[in-house]
């Protein structure tokens, strides 16, 4: 059982895109955050389809890392460019170390591995992303 600190509506206002090329993962993911209380989500399996969807103004993008099309940092270079506010989180089947600091380096959120815990990476990440966007609409100025 996953333990979410936030409410389903703040889960719900979130504008989240997930980019991978397996259809076994995006389906996951959706799943998983459908779970979570998002209900606005968009799946891509290819980074120029998201690229080309950028308008649409998500609020966190989640990106495999190791795409065929495009490495997962270029497409995280091309997101921040167009938006630095996008929270991007890299999702990678492998524990690099060097590709997470080079994400994170890049302007990557988070970097979290595929495998028995995504489920609550994905949640932790939710609630920590929460947190900042209820800090700074409290923020004065």
């Amino acid at each position: 059982m996953i333990e979410i600190f936030y409410s389903m509506k703040e889960q719900a206002g979130l504008k989240v895109f997930v980019v991978d090329e397996d259809d076994f993962c995006l389906n996951m993911y959706q799943q998983y955050l459908a779970n979570l209380g998002c209900c606005n989500v968009h799946i891509f399996s290819s980074a120029s389809e998201c690229l080309h969807n950028l308008e649409g103004k998500p609020d966190l993008i989640f990106v495999d890392h190791d795409m065929e099309e495009m490495k997962g940092v270029e497409v995280l270079q091309q997101i921040k460019s167009y938006n630095p506010d996008i929270y991007v989180v890299m999702i990678s089947g492998h524990d690099d170390k060097q590709a997470a600091f080079t994400a994170q380096k890049n302007g990557a959120f988070d970097y979290i591995l595929k495998g028995d815990y995504e489920e609550k990476s994905i949640a932790s990440i939710l609630t920590k992303i929460n947190a900042i966007n209820t800090y700074l609409r409290k923020r004065p100025g």
